[in-house]
Parts: structure tokens; C-alpha cells; sequence
């Protein structure tokens, strides 16, 4: 944190401190390790939190949980986007509690989404759904694989398998799932019945390896803030002014 808010630092304008013994002040980060996990973000072994902080808090359970699976009943498949290496985790909690402070600091308006966020990944700010190449994973098509079915397959048991279940999706999704040619699974399979496959046959899954590298790139590159967001910082932490409008 003090690379990051080093220009303030610098100039006096903004001291931190990390012992928690500053219960004045109007800007305080906290660090949470519970997170309410409901069955939209988790799916047996799958967690996918949306929120890894908010304003003046980080949450480390979302960070340290979120993984992708393979087979979201199998935990031997799955892996977090951030793993337990003090160069990822440990970097992803400081750019997570740099950002919310960046909120703290009056970081709250601007930017495509109107509440200060950044669609650069080099920029603390930086919130991946804004940024050009996202995708959600259901709708994912340029980072997919093939998938042989197998003896004993049906759509609804890939899907299922896979994570694409209620609440977020059925075994249409699957059906209706694009792969990186452009082509949906519905057009790879010769009977063109989504009752009726057979083993052999391929049809597009999410890539779950190609997910976490593209997650992990973004994630976890170099972060600063820039000259415009520094100077949005200054006059606000001279008034005083909080997020919450509540006075020192």
C-alpha cells in the first residue's frame, strides 16, 4: 500500500496505518475472513464469489475459495484462480485492499461503469467484467475444449458436471453452448436430438486451464494508479470527506 499511495504519502497528505490503533480516523480497511457463500456462488466444489471486497473491506475467503472445476463434484479437479503462493494470494489481497481504499479515498464516480473503475488491468481500479476480452464463464466461447461423451453420458449429467445447473443454467446451456469455431453444440451433434448422443461424439466445454491463465494474467499483473485518479484523491482526503459522509 505504500508503493501504491506513494505520491501521497510523499507529500504528506496521507499516512497508514497498519497496527489498528488509529480508531479515529474516517478511513478504515477491514479484512475479512468469513463470506457469506450462497448457492449462486457455490456449487459443491465450485466457488465463484462476485465480491472480493467492497468499500473499506477485503474479503480473503472469497479470494483465497474462488476456483474453477473441471467437475464441480470432484475437489481433485478443481483449482483457485489465486493459489496459496504469497506472489499470488498474498499480491491479490494487497491489490484488493489498495482498491477499496482507492474507494475510500473518494475513488467513486467515473469510468465505464460511473463508480470509479477501470477496465486496464495495470490500474488498481481494475474490475474484470469491464475489461475488452471478458466473458462470463457460461458465455466463455473463445476459452473452450472438446469434450468425447462418453458410455452413459447425457447432456443433463455433462452439465451438471460441469457447473452449468440452477440456479445460473441447465443442461440447455450446454445444448446451446458455443466453442471457439462459432458453432454451438447443437449443430455438432448428427442427430441434432439433445436426447439422443452418443459416445464418440465431441461437443464444446468450458476450458477450464485457458479460464484460470486468463483470470491469473489479469489479476495478478503490475497495478498503479494513475496521475487523473491522484489527483481525484488529494482535495478529497483534504476535506476530509468520506465515501459515507461521515466528518473526521
Amino acid at each position: 500500500m505504500e508503493t501504491a499511495f506513494a505520491a501521497l504519502i510523499g507529500s504528506n497528505e496521507l499516512r497508514i496505518d497498519f497496527t489498528g490503533s488509529t480508531r479515529d480516523s474516517p478511513y478504515q480497511l477491514s479484512f475479512q475472513t468469513g463470506y457469506a457463500w450462497t448457492p449462486v456462488n457455490r456449487d459443491r466444489n465450485w466457488y465463484r464469489p462476485g465480491i472480493a471486497g467492497v468499500t473499506g473491506q477485503v474479503n480473503i475467503e472469497a479470494l483465497r475459495r474462488r476456483n474453477f472445476c473441471r467437475d464441480v463434484g470432484d475437489q481433485q479437479t478443481c483449482e483457485p484462480v489465486v493459489r496459496e503462493l504469497a506472489h499470488e494470494l498474498g499480491q491479490s489481497i494487497a491489490y484488493t485492499a489498495n482498491h477499496e481504499a482507492g474507494h475510500l479515498f473518494g475513488l467513486v464516480s467515473g469510468g465505464p461503469d460511473g463508480s470509479g473503475h477501470s477496465p486496464d488491468p495495470r490500474n488498481y481500479m481494475f474490475v474484470n467484467s469491464l475489461h475488452a476480452e471478458y466473458a462470463p464463464y457460461l458465455l466463455d466461447h473463445r476459452r473452450t475444449t472438446k469434450y468425447r461423451i462418453r458410455q452413459g453420458d447425457n447432456l443433463s449429467r455433462i452439465a451438471q458436471r460441469i457447473g452449468f445447473c440452477p440456479p445460473l443454467a441447465t443442461w440447455t446451456t450446454l445444448y446451446d453452448f458455443k466453442g471457439q469455431d462459432g458453432r454451438r453444440n447443437r449443430d455438432l451433434l448428427r442427430s441434432r436430438d439433445p436426447n439422443l448422443i452418443y459416445p464418440g461424439e465431441e461437443i464444446w466445454v468450458p476450458d477450464i486451464p485457458a479460464r484460470l491463465a486468463y483470470m491469473r494474467s489479469l489479476e495478478l499483473c503490475d497495478k498503479q494508479f494513475n496521475s487523473l485518479q491522484i489527483a481525484t484523491m488529494r482535495p478529497f482526503l483534504a476535506s476530509g470527506r468520506t465515501v459515507v459522509e461521515i466528518n473526521p
